[in-house]
C-alpha cells in the first residue's frame, strides 16, 4: 500500500469549510474577535465588522467623516487581517 503525504491541518480545515458553506462565517467570527486588536480600540468603536461575502469583508461605519478616514487604512487592515485569519479570504473591504 502507498503512503499518502501528511496534509497540513489548515488546508484540510479550510476545505471541509469551504465545502460546506462555513468558511465565510468561520472567518468573519475570527475577524469580529480580533477586530479591536486588528484595527486599534478607537476604529472598532466607530466601525463594525459586518459580513464576508466573496472575498469582500464589510465594515459598517458611524458616519461619513469615519468611513473617509478608515478608507486610508484600509491595506494596513487586510495586511492585519491575513495575519489574524492565516489566509487571503478576504480580498476587499466595502465601508458603508
Amino acid at each position: 500500500m502507498e503512503r499518502k503525504e501528511p496534509e497540513i491541518i489548515s488546508d484540510v480545515l479550510n476545505s471541509i469549510l469551504s465545502r460546506h458553506g462555513y468558511k465565510d462565517y468561520y472567518y468573519k467570527t475570527i475577524i469580529i474577535k480580533n477586530w479591536s486588536a486588528i484595527v486599534g480600540e478607537l476604529i472598532a468603536e466607530n466601525a463594525e465588522c459586518v459580513d464576508i461575502t466573496d472575498g469582500k469583508l464589510y465594515i459598517k461605519v458611524k458616519s461619513c467623516v469615519w468611513r473617509q478616514e478608515i478608507s486610508f487604512f484600509k491595506k494596513d487592515i487586510l495586511r492585519e487581517i491575513k495575519k489574524v485569519i492565516q489566509s487571503n479570504t478576504v480580498k476587499d473591504i466595502v465601508f458603508y
